[in-house]
């Protein structure tokens, strides 16, 4: 959950979850996804809907932590979160990183040289993948006079651009429909770090 902000480390509790429930309303409202009034009821039922999950929740943990001999998080930050959220697991996660599944070269004849001047977004315009976040930084990008343009897959005709548009920076964007897997290999192998020669790594969000 999370508000739709920074991911959280603290361990929950029944006003946790309902600052949650609330910072999700106020962002979707912030964006234009939920109108004032929508936004101002689902605060006030957020405090019963928000109590009844945290009770949910830690009656599933309850019953099932302890009939667990390990649990397997994909990243170290990833475990960093469950054991802030469950610290009786601490000594039961290890870290197994994922496999890659796919192979590029099965679904493109042919990967593009060097690297565009683009970031990469395959999230869609789920609130829950931050494209409102990456269009805020991208605007940010833009007021510093950065040359990069960003591509948004499974965005166009959507809240995303409507929003982009409001930021001001959705001359700079590329709103796409979804994509065949070929496209999305081609566009992942060609997004650049031109524009910033400290990156490692190519920027594409998934």
């Amino acid at each position: 959950m999370y508000g739709l902000r920074e991911v959280c480390t603290t361990r929950c509790s029944v006003w946790r979850i309902v600052g949650c429930r609330q910072g999700i309303n106020r962002e979707l409202a912030r964006v234009g996804l939920l109108d004032m009034f929508r936004a101002g009821a689902y605060k006030l039922l957020d405090f019963g809907k928000g109590s009844l999950e945290y009770f949910m929740w830690r009656r599933v943990m309850d019953s099932v932590v302890d009939s667990v001999d390990v649990f397997v998080a994909v990243s170290n930050a990833t475990r960093d979160i469950v054991v802030s959220h469950l610290p009786e697991v601490r000594d039961r996660v290890e870290v197994v990183y994922n496999p890659v599944a796919h192979r590029p070269w099965r679904y493109v004849s042919s990967l593009p040289e060097g690297q565009g001047n683009y970031i990469f977004y395959a999230g869609g315009a789920n609130p829950h993948k931050g494209p409102h976040i990456l269009l805020r930084a991208f605007k940010l990008l833009r007021e510093w006079r950065v040359d990069v343009e960003l591509v948004m897959t499974g965005t166009a005709g959507t809240w995303v651009e409507a929003l982009a548009r409001r930021y001001g920076v959705g001359q700079g964007v590329r709103f796409l429909e979804k994509l065949p897997k070929g496209e999305y290999f081609r566009l992942i192998a060609g997004a650049g770090r031109r524009f910033c020669p400290a990156c490692e790594l190519s920027l594409w969000v998934w």
